[in-house]
């Protein structure tokens, strides 16, 4: 077969000169005053206070959707007042027709999209790059998150310290907040500026209405584009002094998993999470004896693929500041949601092996900004334990990464990790740089390598495994996003021994190209839709003596209505090439050989306002020298008040040569709320998989009951239960029940 060589140098070089060439766009900046106030508001939703009475209002919203640029349909007030010690944001969201507000969740960190809401982006250091998101709904649910990367890196899973109440009347609903300065990471400086804009969603009509515009040429997270924000002046005189945060929690219960037989271990455990921040940019965190322990387990999901899985992180100390450590980012956030293509940072390496804890004796986090640098350093050592293959010995975990801000909206960073076993001399590092330049405001360009370092060793099967040739990853990729058009291509390089033991990396030894061209009208006048998506994407995989992997070709049709639903169609063209026989399932094997064929999708999204909202999806198609058919549906019931159902249902059929095999995954979650500070929450989930030699059937459970004491201060009582059917069986995996207590303190 004829060798093919692709540059990988080509997009690099190219958007380099595009970047020269092409100055980054400005919009008209839009501004308001901050007042400084004495005494401070009570938060209690009325806005009734003499501080708003002194506070400079402002409205005049516009929409963004659906008539970009025509005033909201309801009118919206926002006023900002601040003193020594908080930041405080009062609005008043006016609507014709109040008995239509939608509003149902009331959990904190909940998605809050099906509601009615308003938003808060702050871009604190005023570097039009990063920032804060805060959200509230009218029943004063609240969810936040940090801001990478012109928003293009959302880290929802930060928790920050901030009050809100809300209020309803005949004439619309209203809100306080009020967050802390020590929440907030800010320069040091006599007059400060932040950027800031304002986003209100009325549910009902789809509507978008923002502040300060963002045009939808930036694409559908616009509101994340913090160098799209206008500016908040007028902060005078903060002393940033050094702040400490104490988080000690206590946990007590009793585990039984499947080596303890019928008898239960008590568990004890005490903890302690510090956060010192000598100035106003700078944060150190130190944790002791840290609790892994997840609210929610991982659920089950039946991998029909020969690579690892994708699991999000859950746990709080990888949690915080997460956004920090993100390298070689994707241009295309969609794709990013799911690891960026150079994953060489993944925390869950860290104290998780094969799903399986790793106890952690301690850790050391730094982050922070000073100036045009980011900076960000990270220490763990994880104890020895014996795990189900084995041993694992007692282990030191670093990381260090570093960015710095250039031109307009670009960056350059640099990013080293060090595995090291305590108990031996081995060890794995990697060394990576990346580059991210973003010359306008469509078109952003990625330039990423690493390489990896190991002692050369030998595997199971006695070959030689170099651990210093052949070790390196390169990926570069551009994305020219509008609301006409959406383009990108990309090029990723992943060398045979490339190993970041610290990242995920889902094959090696291939060399991708990849394009994709979307068009996506608005029809004129239309009462149905609002956006129609045409889109075609190819993939081209070889490994590196130019043999051909894969090859996909995909062309797909999609829709966005005006009511929020969405609809999707297309069809792909498939080539993949096994180098070797792939057991599929025990005693199901596919043989090595060329598979090619066609595959049909589709998927559709009904509008979430409404009180039962579901969602479709299928697949069928040729799978390697067979078939196979997948269905799927999720849906959720809010019509009782206080509570939410949600349910899904996945099945798989796949028909091959030597055999056959059918799925079943079906997983549902109830939450009731007492109120925004408790809630209930049960979620399970079975799974029957005939073939899996772990066993042919599964169950999960968890059942949490969360009480927020205060911001930060939280009650758990926790149960979790695994079983898996053997022989005929339900056998218990691991049943843990448990109380949590954490407690907030800050000075």
């Amino acid at each position: 077969m004829a060798r093919r060589r692709t540059s990988p140098w080509v997009l690099g070089t190219l958007a380099f000169f595009l970047s020269a060439a092409v100055p980054a766009g400005a919009q008209p900046v839009r501004s308001m005053e901050a007042v400084r106030v004495n005494p401070a508001p009570r938060i209690d939703g009325k806005l009734d206070d003499d501080a708003w009475q002194w506070a400079r209002w402002d409205g005049n919203f516009v929409q963004r959707e659906p008539q970009e640029g025509q005033p909201a349909t309801e009118p919206t007030w926002v006023a900002v007042t601040y003193d020594a010690h908080n930041l405080y944001f009062g609005i008043r969201c006016r609507d014709s027709e109040p008995h239509k507000i939608i509003a149902r969740e009331m959990r904190r960190d909940a998605r809050l999209d099906a509601d009615d809401n308003f938003q808060i982006i702050l871009d604190t250091y005023h570097d039009l790059r990063s920032g804060y998101y805060f959200v509230i709904n009218p029943l004063g649910a609240r969810r936040d998150a940090t801001l990478a990367n012109d928003g293009t890196v959302f880290n929802d899973s930060w928790d920050g310290i901030w009050e809100c109440r809300t209020a309803r009347d005949d004439s619309g609903w209203y809100a306080e907040i009020a967050i802390p300065w020590k929440t907030l990471r800010f320069p040091r400086r006599d007059t400060l500026d932040m950027g800031v804009n304002f986003v209100r969603v009325v549910r009902r009509k789809n509507e978008e209405d923002y502040w300060k515009l963002v045009p939808r040429d930036r694409g559908f997270f616009a509101a994340f584009r913090v160098s799209e924000a206008g500016v908040l002046r007028g902060i005078r005189g903060l002393r940033s002094g050094w702040s400490l945060d104490w988080k000690p929690y206590f946990l007590a219960g009793a585990q039984k998993d499947e080596a303890s037989a019928a008898s239960y271990k008590p568990v004890r455990r005490l903890g302690l999470d510090t956060r010192l921040s000598p100035v106003s940019n700078l944060t150190v965190d130190l944790t002791w004896n840290t609790d892994f322990a997840q609210v929610e387990s991982d659920q089950e999901i039946v991998n029909l693929t020969r690579f690892s899985l994708f699991f999000p992180e859950k746990r709080d100390f990888f949690l915080e500041g997460a956004e920090m450590f993100s390298f070689g980012e994707s241009p295309d956030m969609r794709r990013q949601m799911f690891g960026s293509p150079l994953q060489i940072f993944y925390s869950r390496r860290i104290g998780l092996k094969e799903g399986q804890a790793v106890p952690m004796l301690g850790g050391v986090r730094l982050t922070g900004k000073l100036g045009n640098y980011q900076l960000g350093a990270l220490s763990v050592v994880t104890d020895r334990a014996e795990l189900e293959d084995g041993t694992e010995p007692r282990t030191s975990y670093s990381a260090l990464r570093l960015k710095r801000d250039i031109f307009a909206l670009s960056s350059v960073g640099f990013m080293a990790l060090n595995k090291q076993s305590l108990d031996d001399a081995s060890y794995n590092r990697t060394v990576g740089l990346d580059l991210r330049l973003a010359p306008t405001e469509e078109l952003t360009v990625n330039v990423a390598g690493a390489g990896t370092f190991s002692p050369d060793r030998y595997d199971d099967d006695g070959q030689f495994l170099p651990g210093s040739r052949q070790n390196y990853g390169f990926y570069t990729g551009l994305a020219y996003r509008s609301d006409l058009w959406n383009l990108r291509a990309s090029y990723l390089d992943i060398a045979p021994h490339f190993n970041p033991e610290m990242g995920f990396v889902r094959r090696t030894d291939i060399r991708t190209s990849s394009a994709s061209l979307r068009y996506q009208p608005r029809p004129a006048d239309s009462r149905l839709v609002r956006q129609y998506l045409f889109g075609i994407e190819a993939e081209n995989i070889e490994n590196h003596v130019g043999i051909l992997m894969d090859r996909n070709l995909e062309l797909s049709f999609g829709a966005r209505f005006q009511s929020g639903a969405f609809a999707r169609l297309g069809v792909m063209r498939r080539r993949e090439f096994l180098e070797e026989d792939w057991e599929l399932r025990p005693g199901l094997v596919v043989p090595r050989g060329v598979y090619q064929g066609y595959q049909l999708d589709g998927f559709f999204r009904g509008d979430e306002s409404r009180s039962f909202s579901p969602d479709f999806r299928w697949s069928f198609g040729d799978y390697y020298g067979g078939s196979s058919i997948s269905l799927g549906t999720e849906g959720t019931l809010t019509s009782i008040r206080r509570v939410r159902l949600e349910f899904s249902y996945d099945h798989n059929r796949v028909t091959l040569p030597a055999g056959r095999f059918r799925t079943h995954t079906l997983g549902s979650r109830f939450v009731y709320y007492f109120s925004t500070n408790l809630f209930f929450k049960a979620y399970l989930q079975w799974k029957y998989d005939p073939l899996d030699e772990e066993g042919s059937q599964r169950a999960v459970a968890n059942l949490l009951l969360r009480y927020t004491v205060r911001d930060g201060s939280d009650l758990y009582l926790v149960f979790n239960e695994s079983v898996v059917r053997r022989n005929d069986r339900w056998q218990s995996r691991d049943r843990v029940l448990a109380l949590k207590f954490v407690w907030f303190t800050r000075t």
